[in-house]
């Protein structure tokens, strides 16, 4: 039976399991982990502790890390990327006259 724990990608929204088992590390509510996700890797809180569960049908993602100043260096780097681009996109918008 794996454990699995609650991980939240923003502030609020849906929680998703994943499988702790493996990564050797130890997890609990308010750590920053990085995962592996459907996207590729994700940076993500700890909202549900470590629990066991059934096995599920469906396969469980696997928790990969805690997060490090690294992994939160690139999360700003790609958010401040991310806010360059929407700027840049309505600027065009605006520049063409649409709506």
């Amino acid at each position: 039976m794996p454990d699995v724990i609650g991980i939240r990608f923003k502030d609020c929204g849906k929680i998703y399991d994943f499988e702790a088992n493996g990564s050797g590390a130890e997890f609990k509510k308010g750590d920053i982990v990085i995962v592996e996700s459907d996207l590729g890797l994700s940076i993500g809180s700890v909202i549900i502790g470590r629990r066991t569960v059934e096995t599920s049908v469906r396969e469980l993602r696997k928790v990969l890390r805690k997060a490090t100043e690294e992994d939160f260096k690139q999360k700003q780097d790609n958010e401040a990327f991310e806010k360059e681009a929407k700027d840049y996109c309505i600027e065009r918008i605006m520049a063409r006259g649409l709506p």
